[in-house]
Order: C-alpha cells, then sequence, then structure tokens
C-alpha cells in the first residue's frame, strides 16, 4: 500500500510504513483556489484482515470498500485553467516547465469586526491513552471540569461578519466513546467538509467559530494546523507547522 502524506502538516506515518524520498519533490495547492488550484485531491481508506490500504480520487467519487478521508489532501490544477509555455523542443528546460496560473477567485479582504473576536484557548485533560484530549474552544478554565488550560493560540470570530467575504465555518465536535473503541477526542472541522471515518461518531456540540480560508484574507496573519495523533486518537492544533 503506497500511503502519501503532506509534510508540512507533519502527518503521523503509521507503523510499518518506510518513507521512499520523493524525486522529483511534488507540490499542491493547501485551500481551494490558492495558486488557481481548484481540483482537490482524495485519500481513500481500507481495512481488512492484512491491513490498511489507500486509494486516491481527483473528484468526489467514492471507491467501492474504501471511505474517503474528510478533508481533501491538497489540490492541484486543471489542464484547461493553465498555460503551459514552450513546445517541448527548447533547451531552456526552466522555462519548458514554467506553469502560468489564471487568476484565482478574489475575496473581499476587510477587517472584521473586533468586537466579534474571542481567544482560542487550548485545554489538556488529566486522562492517559485513546481518553486523551486537546479541546480548543472560547470556555473559562471554571467551565471545563477535569481540563487545564495550556495555551492560548489567537483570536478567532464567534460570529459570521459580513464585511469579510471568505470565512469559513469551524463546528466544535466531540467523539465520546465507551467500549471497545473508548476515546474522548474533541475536533474542530469545517461544516462544508469533513465527514465520519470508519469507528468515528463525531457530533456537533453547538459551538461555531470563523475564521479566513487562506492567510492575508480580512487581515488574518495566524495560520491554524490541524494534526491527528493516531496513537492517542486526539486531534491537535498549532499555529506553526
Amino acid at each position: 500500500s503506497t500511503l502519501v502524506v503532506r509534510k508540512e502538516l507533519s502527518e503521523l506515518i503509521p507503523l510499518g510504513y518506510s518513507l521512499i524520498p520523493n524525486e522529483p519533490t511534488v507540490l499542491c495547492a493547501r485551500s481551494e483556489g490558492t495558486c488557481g488550484a481548484t481540483v482537490p485531491v482524495w485519500r481513500h481508506f481500507s481495512l481488512n484482515g492484512t491491513g490498511i490500504y489507500h486509494t486516491y480520487t481527483l473528484d468526489d467519487s467514492m471507491e467501492d470498500g474504501y471511505t474517503r478521508e474528510a478533508l481533501p489532501l491538497c489540490f492541484v490544477w486543471n489542464q484547461e485553467d493553465v498555460d503551459v509555455e514552450g513546445s517541448g523542443q527548447e533547451e531552456d528546460r526552466r522555462k519548458r516547465n514554467t506553469v502560468v496560473v489564471k487568476d484565482g477567485k478574489t475575496c473581499d479582504v476587510s477587517f472584521p469586526n473586533r468586537t466579534k473576536m474571542e481567544m482560542l484557548i487550548e485545554y489538556k485533560n488529566n486522562r492517559t491513552g485513546s481518553e486523551l484530549d486537546h479541546f480548543y474552544t472560547l470556555k473559562t478554565s471554571k467551565d471545563l471540569a477535569g481540563y487545564n488550560k495550556t495555551k492560548d493560540l489567537g483570536l478567532i470570530l464567534t460570529k459570521n461578519d459580513s464585511s469579510c467575504s471568505c470565512l469559513v465555518e469551524l463546528v466544535q465536535t466531540l467523539d465520546n466513546q465507551t467500549g471497545i473503541f473508548h476515546r474522548i477526542d474533541h475536533k474542530l472541522m469545517r461544516s462544508d467538509a469533513e465527514l465520519n471515518r470508519i469507528f468515528e461518531k463525531y457530533s456537533p456540540t453547538g459551538e461555531k467559530f470563523y475564521c479566513a480560508a487562506q492567510k492575508g484574507q480580512c487581515g488574518a496573519s495566524l495560520p491554524l494546523y490541524k494534526h491527528f495523533d493516531y496513537l492517542y486518537i486526539d486531534s491537535l492544533i498549532t499555529t506553526s507547522e
């Protein structure tokens, strides 16, 4: 099984996989519309008695026997949307491989209302194993029994703001299971993109936030990187790679 991972997101490589040097380096856009990239790269997985297997698609289709992951790996370019310079006969390889990207979608960049912003705080509970949980919320320590504050991440919008047209909605979810698949995991997910994977039972808690889709839009400058610790079944958010 070949597993393609995102280097910049520090994805955990499961046991049994070996890192293969990638030549040449393959690059793609982190979010839709960045640099004109609009085609999602989806990763699907399948579990059976011999292990986990992966396949990949460039559309929303589902592969028989496979479960599609909640978010695309990244976004790539449609051939109809790019112009490739050079006929393939020039000696200048750099020119031959230059891709000129058409303009992506535009966005209103007005700074949102400051009164709608609050500090997004990271908390961590005192449990171990699959019940270890990092929780990202606006709530105070008084509201969270069994959780301790670890750090402030940055300001986030608590309400949608019409002055910025590039906001995405983040939904607070919780997977709290008992039994053989017992776990406690809070996870922030985009309301328009993520689905439960096999064995997952995330459901909304009612808490919602809003942030910019891309760095620089609406004055946003601090990225949120999402990670998943498979060992502890714990969703993490950082502001650096």
